[in-house]
């Protein structure tokens, strides 16, 4: 059956379901930028279908990596040829396996690395503090050009944000996804986020005149989302 949407206005379409369940339904080569940012590396609840019935489930971080995987392969289908990917890696231990998880029809182009101007908590005293998280960027066949000046691989975006602005335990800074889309889509062109969080590439997409899809397992993530959307002032 198919899946109602959450939220449908003004382009911008939220599914609440397992991006697993979605991403089937939607058409092929519709898609011109994948953006997103998986939840491999950390522990996660999903509803997994088993049979015919859904089932809530915590899914580990050593099986987050699959759960990946299946989801960029069915993503792939859906992007035109051309057009870019990037995913989210986080950890630096975990870039290698994460790169593991493209499928064969995404080609990787770049390791970018996200500057985020100040280091995480861990070890104070015995490890380097964590600054930056790596991008993976990838492209379906031959990759159509960036867009503007020919930009570095090192993006310095202030992390920012706490407390009740602060949202979602990943969620990224506005800016620096508004700086992804703008850089390889056009005005009107479609995001598909199938691990869509608090929304933030939902409200970039819409910020700067392009449509969106996203895909989130947790509605408390799918309403702060459709909230956001109907903000004047961003978070």
């Amino acid at each position: 059956m198919p899946i109602e949407p959450y939220y449908d206005r003004d382009g911008i379409t939220i599914y609440h379901a397992d991006c697993l369940d979605v991403l089937p339904m939607l058409a092929r080569e519709s898609v011109d930028l994948l953006l997103t940012d998986p939840p491999y590396g950390v522990d996660y609840l999903s509803n997994r279908r088993i049979s015919n019935t859904k089932v809530a489930q915590v899914i580990h971080a050593d099986d987050s990596l699959d759960a990946m995987r299946d989801a960029l392969a069915l993503c792939a289908p859906l992007l035109r040829d051309g057009r870019h990917a990037y995913y989210f890696a986080s950890a630096d231990e975990t870039v290698g396996e994460a790169c593991s998880a493209l499928p064969p029809a995404l080609t990787f182009r770049r390791l970018l690395c996200w500057d985020k101007g100040n280091h995480g908590m861990g070890d104070l005293e015995r490890d380097y503090g964590h600054a930056w998280e790596a991008i993976i960027y990838a492209a379906k066949g031959q990759p159509r050009a960036l867009n503007g000046p020919r930009p570095s691989n090192l993006i310095r975006v202030q992390r920012g944000g706490s407390g009740s602005t602060w949202v979602h335990p990943t969620q990224k800074p506005t800016p620096l996804i508004k700086f992804l889309i703008e850089r390889s889509s056009n005005a009107g062109e479609l995001v598909l986020d199938p691990f869509m969080g608090s929304g933030t590439t939902l409200r970039a997409a819409k910020d700067v005149g392009r449509r969106a899809i996203g895909i989130e397992i947790n509605e408390r993530y799918c309403e702060i989302a459709a909230k956001r959307l109907a903000q004047e002032v961003l978070l």
